[in-house]
């Protein structure tokens, strides 16, 4: 049976009502069923705030080049399809990661441009021979 809860856009709720019951886990005022979602709310927010190690302690990621960035990328994206770290941690892993390869090709072509003006400045510097 389905729930019986009207949403305020005036749809019915989709999800199947408890057992005997004409509301949904979330929908029904049983003073029994609002204390066990208060704990599953509790108890999920507990999960969330939760320290997960996806790394050993003498693991430690490199991130001085691309190649070094994509080679945790991997790392992150095997961790996520394991069930071994949460889509927020790997979210931000991803969002870091995308500003550490912005700051990588940065620094390589700021190197580059040193290059390129010590050159320019040995070509002023050298007398021309006639």
């Amino acid at each position: 049976m389905q729930c019986k809860f009207i949403k305020p856009n005036n749809s019915q709720c989709g999800a199947k009502a408890l057992k005997c019951k004409d509301y949904c886990f979330f929908h029904s005022q049983d003073r029994v069923v609002k204390k066990q979602r208060f704990i599953a709310s509790s108890e999920g927010g507990k999960n969330n705030s939760k320290c997960e190690t996806c790394v050993s302690e003498d693991m430690y990621f490199q991130l001085k080049s691309i190649s070094e960035v994509l080679n945790l990328l991997e790392f992150t994206t095997n961790k996520l399809l394991l069930g071994e770290i949460n889509r927020s941690k790997a979210s931000c892993i991803g969002y870091l990661a995308n500003i550490t390869i912005g700051a990588i090709k940065d620094s390589t072509f700021e190197q580059r441009l040193g290059v390129i003006e010590n050159v320019l400045q040995l070509s002023k510097q050298t007398p021309k021979r006639i």
